[in-house]
């Protein structure tokens, strides 16, 4: 039997206290609904989902990443609005915009064109950098939702510095996924 690692390629995002407060406060709002939180020291932005891979494979996804990655700087991020993914009538995911997004886009692009390189194709989907807060499943107050999106619209939650890439795997838990560091790529300074 092949083994295999559940794996994607991320940056790790720090959270500031300031931000924890302000995501206490969001929390309490919505204490009623039914949603799966994610741990602060889990907050990361996700440039690319690998899935099951095989270990031997490992290898040349970090070649891939130091590629992509070798002469990218470090950079400073905010974190900022709160957004829903899917609609009104049917949240699914609350997230805050990692910003500035074109540097995201860029360090996505060049690590989509490495990847493809070694075989791996990336959805249809539009990448959006954001850092996932909560997965929603169900939503008593739509309204109270829309008011706390409206309210943090034009909020910075965070800023902080982006100084390396890693490939984690993701195990899965029974009260949520544990990330593994595989490899990291400590971007220069």
């Amino acid at each position: 039997m092949i083994e295999t690692k559940r794996l994607f390629i991320a940056i790790p995002v720090l959270p500031s206290q300031s931000m924890l407060d302000e995501l206490a406060k969001i929390r309490n709002a919505l204490s009623s609904d039914s949603i799966k939180w994610i741990a602060p020291n889990q907050f990361h932005l996700t440039l690319k989902y690998i899935g099951e891979t095989p270990v031997s494979k490992m290898e040349s996804i970090e070649r891939a990443m130091k590629n992509a990655f070798l002469d990218i700087k470090r950079f400073d991020v905010s974190l900022e609005s709160l957004k829903i993914f899917g609609s009104e009538y049917k949240p699914r995911i609350l997230w805050t915009r990692f910003c500035p997004s074109e540097t995201a886009t860029d360090l996505f692009e060049k690590l989509k064109t490495e990847m493809e390189g070694i075989g791996y194709e990336y959805d249809r989907q539009n990448f959006v950098p954001h850092i996932t807060l909560g997965r929603i499943n169900t939503i008593h107050n739509r309204h109270l939702l829309k008011k706390l999106t409206d309210n943090y619209e034009h909020f910075c939650f965070a800023r902080t510095i982006a100084s390396e890439v890693v490939l984690y795997e993701s195990v899965l838990k029974f009260s949520e996924p544990e990330y593994k560091n595989w490899f990291s790529l400590s971007l220069i300074q």
